[in-house]
């Protein structure tokens, strides 16, 4: 609450569904027109902030993402760069849904590659905290744990970054064996730089419609 509305939520996974569980209308603006407005100059607070939806009753303002997941193509890196630096500036937090894929150039030989993870490679890099999330399955921990691995040698260091674990049972038990689950799997005894976590995040009913019906 003391940020008032000064809190975005960016949908920047190429599979954009933030518009869809907030029931948005329209399918513009998002990100496509952030890049644009940036092209050839900055835009000014006031456009950036008309770029999001408002949504009054739960705080925060909502910039909705690819129309199509090919759409990646019409995303340019400077372009984008600077649209993130004119979403942060004119918000005191930006919260980004991003996908976890990070490889560039270097790891695949491949320019278009790098441009198709253009938008979690460049929101990633600048983040102050980093939450990857997972279900507590055998693949959503080996998962998290790969994951976590990628984002180090992306350059992410471990305090920057949080594990959380959706749907988990309530037994202490339980959240003990998965909480030494993964600190063998990503080896974090052993690192000067341990991440943090997990954070426990309980099975909720209907908890998908609850963005949409603005329920807590």
């Amino acid at each position: 609450p003391r940020n008032g509305s000064g809190v975005v939520l960016a949908d920047f996974a190429h599979r954009a569904h933030q518009a869809l569980l907030h029931d948005a209308r329209d399918v513009v603006p998002g990100v496509q027109e952030l890049t644009d407005a940036h092209r050839s100059k900055r835009a000014t607070s006031e456009q950036v902030r008309g770029l999001c939806f408002e949504v009054p009753a739960r705080g925060y303002r909502l910039l909705i993402g690819l129309r199509r997941p090919s759409d990646w193509v019409s995303l340019r890196a400077q372009a984008f760069e600077a649209g993130l630096e004119g979403l942060r500036s004119t918000a005191r937090v930006v919260v980004a849904d991003v996908d976890p894929d990070l490889e560039g150039e270097a790891a695949t030989g491949s320019f278009d590659v790098e441009d198709r993870n253009l938008m979690a490679r460049v929101t990633l890099r600048r983040a102050d905290l980093v939450a990857v999330v997972a279900t507590p399955t055998l693949t959503g921990l080996q998962g998290l744990a790969t994951t976590i691995d990628d984002l180090r040698v992306f350059g992410v260091p471990g305090g920057r970054i949080v594990a959380v674990l959706n749907r988990v049972p309530r037994s202490p038990r339980a959240r003990a064996e998965l909480t030494r689950s993964i600190a063998n799997l990503t080896g974090a005894a052993e690192r000067p730089d341990p991440h943090v976590g997990p954070v426990f995040v309980p099975a909720r009913r209907g908890i998908e419609l609850q963005p949409r019906d603005l329920g807590r």
